[in-house]
């Protein structure tokens, strides 16, 4: 059965708001704001859907999902949030390009 999810999509993509957290902090942000079906995983159409709602919306969706895709089967594991630096998703998620 398909949830409402319970982050806030404004808060997990806002680079002010996540350089107040920890790394499991914006693990958690994170799935909770994407992850529609609560598997523990942000599957491409998740993410396309919930950027959506985005107030203003990035240019380069499918680059930022890559980035963080690292096997590259449309799907951003649990383990592939973790491998990432904090510092790189705030940059990325806010930017959508590497620093």
């Amino acid at each position: 059965m398909v949830e409402k999810c319970v982050g806030d999509i404004e808060s997990a993509t806002n680079p002010d708001h996540l350089k107040n957290l920890n790394r499991e902090e914006i693990e958690k942000a994170l799935l909770e704001a994407y992850d529609l079906d609560n598997d523990n995983e942000i599957k491409w159409a998740e993410f396309n859907i919930f950027n959506q709602f985005l107030k203003k919306q990035p240019k380069n969706l499918r680059q930022i999902f890559r980035f963080f895709d690292k096997n590259h089967n449309w799907k951003i594991e649990h383990k592939e949030i973790q491998k990432c630096k904090p510092r790189h998703i705030i940059d990325f998620l806010g930017t959508g390009k590497r620093k």
